[in-house]
């Protein structure tokens, strides 16, 4: 018999069927792996794709007004999103949107929800995403989402160098079409990049303003000129809602010399809490010290304040003479948005300035 009509193995037989499903499920099996590896692949160029045009948009040389309207389109744009908000609070000190797209004219001023249980609220306090599928039913959604008719949100945050949410950036379909986990993620690393980029645009523009303050003081001759001018400049710079300057005396309690935003009969109480940070152990005064709930951090300090002081987020700036602390530069905050890192850093750069302008003003007033 000729080789081509030899049969090398059996034909299987019944019993062998099994091994005949088996083949097939593995075979169907791999297909399905192969089938998943290439969408992921594919998912994997396309979110490339998506973060580098953000990443073009983010690197161009142009105001952050002019970055910020475009990014809101770059996202909607990608996300399939009829609004997009971008929230700065703890840049600005209040929850009004710092750029928006597909929020009506009227309202893309109105200041967002800071209900402790709201989205915008929870996103900043766990630095974490949070998706609303059911925009209608959600009762911690925005109001002014709410009445956009809003039927799907996602809410991310933006984080800063230090890892902390400063704000949060919201997508919004007007339809049924819920966020995947796919959009949750890379939403997160884009929201870090542009976190970043707002940080360092802020700090370009808090610096560039502290220079140009720093040139108009050195132009006033009395202290009280002085001290009036920089609470009214202060507040400005650093959003606060109101700021004020209490100096040490000889032999007496510390005298608020400058106050801004605040009731004058409220100032025994930025006394106290002067008082209080330079004499307590716990806090070291040669550095800024800021906390976000004034009336939480004073009961661990054992300070009594009264129930309507209105202040909650406070930062303190050591104020030096001869390398000595002499007196604190407060900015105020009537909400618990808490000044950031940059922020502190910055200030105490503007208090050094401040000092000597201080100085030279008492030496001048004593010839």
């Amino acid at each position: 018999m000729n080789d081509c009509c030899k049969i090398s193995k059996p034909f299987p037989s019944v019993n062998g069927s099994e091994n005949v499903e088996k083949l097939k499920s593995e075979l169907s099996n791999a297909l399905k792996e192969r089938d998943n590896a290439i969408h992921t692949a594919q998912l994997a160029v396309a979110n490339t794709t998506r973060i580098t045009r953000l990443l073009a948009i983010l690197s161009e040389p142009a105001s952050i007004k002019t970055v910020l309207d475009r990014l809101l389109v770059l996202l909607s744009e990608l996300f399939f999103a009829d609004i997009v908000v971008i929230l700065d609070p703890v840049g600005t000190g209040s929850f009004i949107p710092l750029a928006t797209l597909g929020v009506p004219e009227k309202m893309d001023q109105c200041c967002f929800s800071d209900d402790i249980n709201g989205h915008t609220a929870t996103v900043l306090t766990t630095n974490d995403v949070v998706i609303s599928n059911q925009a209608e039913l959600d009762k911690n959604i925005d109001p002014i989402l709410r009445e956009l008719g809003v039927r799907t949100a996602i809410s991310v945050p933006l984080t800063s160098a230090s890892e902390m949410s400063r704000g949060v950036m919201v997508l919004a379909r007007c339809t049924q079409s819920p966020f995947s986990d796919g959009d949750r993620d890379l939403l997160m690393t884009m929201g870090y990049r542009i976190g970043l980029s707002i940080e360092e645009s802020r700090r370009s523009a808090l610096l560039e303003k502290i220079i140009e303050t720093g040139y108009e003081i050195t132009r006033l001759s009395t202290i009280k000129d002085i001290c009036n001018e920089i609470v009214c400049v202060f507040s400005s710079i650093f959003c606060s809602d109101a700021a004020t300057i209490v100096l040490k005396k000889q032999r007496t309690i510390p005298e608020c010399v400058a106050w801004y935003g605040i009731r004058p009969d409220q100032l025994d109480v930025c006394v106290k809490v002067t008082e209080s940070l330079l004499h307590d152990h716990l806090f070291a005064t040669t550095r800024p010290f800021c906390t976000q709930d004034l009336h939480d951090t004073a009961k661990r300090i054992s300070l009594e304040l009264p129930d309507n002081f209105p202040v909650r987020a406070l930062m303190a700036i050591p104020l030096f003479r001869n390398r000595q602390v002499y007196g604190l530069l407060y900015g105020l905050r009537y909400s618990t948005i808490p000044f950031s890192q940059e922020s502190s850093q910055l200030a105490s750069l503007f208090a050094a300035q401040i000092s000597v302008s201080i100085e030279n003003a008492s030496l001048y007033q004593a010839m």
